[in-house]
């Protein structure tokens, strides 16, 4: 069975990326534009991983992973921020809100999926 992984970015070139990079790895990806939308499709099935990004409209990354990791039926789930923003200070408050990883978009694709993998406890075969 292949993990499935909820993907939450605001920009649609940006999901259908990432979604292709996961799915070319065999993973089940669900897509979402907002935190509202995913806060909804988890209170019907929960992923193994959410990748969210930080600057949404409505409701921002930060916000929507305090929201996920203060629900006690929600708090196991990894969360991995992809973002734009690259300071340690961008990083450090992603960790500090609950993140377990937060990559920049600027990363290549290996690397980013790499680490994904790393998430999910699955080796990196390098591919």
């Amino acid at each position: 069975m292949s993990k499935i992984i909820y993907l939450v970015d605001d920009e649609p070139d940006i999901l259908v990326v990432m979604s292709g990079l996961l799915k070319g790895s065999g993973y089940e990806v669900k897509t979402f534009a907002s935190g509202p939308e995913l806060i909804i499709a988890l209170s019907a099935s929960q992923p193994d991983l959410i990748v969210l990004d930080v600057l949404m409209p409505d409701m921002n990354g930060y916000e929507l992973c305090r929201t996920i990791k203060a629900n006690p039926s929600l708090s196991s789930i990894k969360i991995c921020f992809l973002s734009a923003l690259d300071t340690a200070e961008d990083v450090k408050k992603g960790i500090v809100c609950g993140a377990d990883d937060f990559l920049k978009k600027t990363l290549g694709h290996r690397h980013i999926l790499g680490r994904i993998k790393g998430l999910l406890g699955e080796p990196d075969d390098g591919k």
